[in-house]
């Protein structure tokens, strides 16, 4: 089996003890916070351990004298567009880890997303519009993730925006269809940009069996490197969902080769990396080269907002 990460990668992981070519592989969801410690000037006179240096916090690029895992999300969202991001990730190389970008479509749904026009939208057909007129904060995302990324995820309008965790979402009154065909146009602009540094993920977003179903059929023509499942689609709709899921995307021939990346957004439930590693293995009955990955920012947010 040829695994699509770089076989240095492979090694390192296994000597800190982790089988990526058999197991689902988790993605820590580095923050920018965390992002920016590594270069912080170290402090003589804060209590750390011996020898602790700032620089080790930076686990992915091979340097860490504490620990080595060189396989990362970072996600877009986190910055103000048209800005240039200096932090230990955007510094290093794909060289040296593996980067799965995120492309704020979370960030892009709440409306926290920096677009002033969709900031202040206060009915849907204002947000609609600044999206549609952010080109530029658009294009900045493409090329961001083209930058930094190994694989990076398409730039969803997620359903979720219907639901009550969308209550505050500039986009909530959108219909679905609305929603799936600026999603749509996401793609063919992405198609368009794209310059081959990096693969792509496309996003499949669901609430449930039926809005999934449609939402694979508008998007799926757009064969990027794989495919990334969020919301009801993935594991928010539970075990059967994402085997509902999957098994629709097989029964397409969706997981051929070339589509080798199959991501599951925000996990936080460790269980699901059992699950995970048993899709990987059902998978590779029709493609011997795919692999599973899944993210968390838990860790750090345990860390780092509650102390623990």
């Amino acid at each position: 089996m040829q695994n699509i990460f770089k076989p240095e990668l492979v090694e390192r992981a296994e000597k800190s003890g982790f089988d990526v070519n058999n197991r689902a592989v988790y993605l820590p969801a580095v923050n920018e916070q965390f992002a920016k410690e590594p270069l912080v000037p170290d402090d003589p006179n804060r209590p750390v351990p011996n020898d602790f240096k700032n620089a080790d916090l930076n686990f992915w690029d091979g340097s860490s004298s504490l620990f080595d895992y060189p396989f990362i999300l970072h996600s877009a969202g986190q910055f103000s567009p048209l800005t240039e991001v200096d932090n230990a990730v955007t510094r290093g190389s794909n060289d040296t880890r593996f980067m799965l970008g995120d492309s704020a479509g979370f960030q892009i749904g709440s409306g926290t997303f920096n677009i002033p026009a969709l900031k202040v939208a206060e009915e849907y057909l204002a947000a609609v519009d600044a999206w549609e007129c952010a080109t530029n904060e658009k294009e900045w995302i493409v090329h961001w993730l083209e930058r930094n990324s190994s694989y990076a995820m398409t730039i969803d309008m997620p359903l979720w925006a219907k639901t009550t965790n969308g209550e505050k979402s500039p986009f909530r009154d959108c219909t679905i269809e609305e929603l799936t065909e600026m999603t749509v146009d996401n793609l063919a602009m992405i198609s368009d940009l794209q310059t081959g540094n990096c693969k792509w993920l496309n996003v499949i977003q669901g609430l449930d069996a039926s809005t999934t179903a449609n939402w694979i059929a508008a998007v799926s023509r757009y064969k990027f490197g794989g495919w990334a499942l969020a919301g009801g689609a993935g594991c928010r709709g539970g075990v059967e969902q994402v085997a509902r899921t999957i098994l629709t995307m097989r029964d397409q021939n969706l997981f051929d080769a070339g589509m080798d990346l199959l991501h599951m957004l925000g996990v936080s439930t460790p269980i699901w990396a059992v699950i995970f590693t048993r899709i990987q293995q059902h998978l590779r009955k029709q493609n011997p080269n795919l692999c599973m990955t899944f993210d968390s920012s838990s860790p750090f947010l345990m860390a780092g907002r509650y102390e623990q």
